[in-house]
């Protein structure tokens, strides 16, 4: 069974201003290391399946042209536009269909984030390719859950249930965004993971699934599926404006019942804020972080940018 890999890169590059911006999202900046977040995403992606023909790439009519420039090993026909900006659940169920069409029903995917940070590659891979191989012999859907450091209000959490297999358990709940004593219980429990947005399964798997638990979003697509068809592009938009603008949290992985969790340990961030680059950079000794050529006279605890 063919492995396919789906980058999500969509964004309007408001975290970090004025660094990012409409124009240059988070995901084509290089905020941890020489390439940026999406190329490092792409290099652990072609590490799963060692073809760039398998992995793809959705994002908005404005960055094709930066994802070209970014990724040449893509195929551009492996870019993957998506008609408006709709949140996860539509633009990973459109995504979906076209690559059905391209490779057929008869595979797994694995869809993440490309503007997370991750520090260990290696641990990544092998993660994601035990999740993989879960979703092939089984008709679960999986995602992975990171354990938790610290009582982190900005995350969604999984709750875990039962030993499914070795290391993954059954989801017992998804918890959106909790205050921070919550946060704190959820982390002394160690029961609880943080969501990272990863999700893999079969594209069958996902078909019934949404079918079952998410008819609404699945009776839009197939209609979409026949205007793609019939390659009429104008109805193609507009069934899918006419999809709710869900997450695929909430659309589907909240209501469905056979979600399994892999948890990961490779030093992952979504590095939402530039606060957050205190946790994946050094600091020197007057704890400043500094990016580039800095000339810093009496000053702690900055964060400091001037790369490009």
């Amino acid at each position: 069974m063919k492995k396919v890999m789906l980058l999500m890169a969509g964004g309007r590059g408001e975290r970090f201003w004025p660094k990012s911006r409409a124009s240059m999202p988070k995901q084509f900046l290089s905020l941890y290391g020489k390439d940026s977040l999406l190329q490092q995403s792409f290099a652990r992606a072609l590490v799963v399946t060692e073809n760039p023909h398998e992995i793809f790439v959705v994002t908005g009519q404005e960055y094709k042209d930066l994802t070209i420039s970014q990724l040449p090993q893509l195929p551009e026909d492996n870019i993957i536009i998506e008609p408006a900006g709709r949140n996860t659940a539509p633009a990973i169920g459109y995504a979906s269909l076209l690559i059905r069409q391209k490779i057929g029903q008869d595979a797994a995917i694995a869809i993440m984030p490309s503007d997370h940070v991750v520090l260990n590659q290696k641990l990544f891979c092998q993660t994601i390719n035990q999740a993989l191989a879960v979703a092939i012999d089984s008709a679960n859907l999986v995602t992975i859950g990171i354990k938790p450091t610290r009582p982190e209000e900005g995350y969604g959490y999984i709750e875990c249930g039962q030993p499914f297999l070795e290391n993954m358990f059954q989801v017992k709940r998804f918890v959106e965004k909790p205050p921070l004593q919550t946060a704190l219980a959820f982390l002394k429990s160690g029961n609880y993971l943080w969501n990272a947005g990863i999700f893999i399964w079969r594209l069958s798997a996902f078909q019934k699934a949404l079918e079952t638990y998410a008819p609404a979003l699945f009776e839009g697509l197939e209609r979409i599926k026949e205007y793609l068809l019939a390659k009429d592009t104008a109805q193609v938009k507009e069934q899918f404006l006419s999809l709710e603008a869900q997450s695929i949290d909430y659309a589907l992985l909240e209501r469905a019942e056979n979600i399994v969790v892999v948890p990961g340990e490779f030093g992952w961030d979504d590095v939402g804020t530039w606060a957050a680059l205190e946790r994946v950079f050094a600091k020197d000794e007057n704890e400043n972080i500094i990016k580039g050529e800095a000339l810093v006279f009496e000053s702690q605890g900055n964060i400091i940018d001037n790369t490009l």
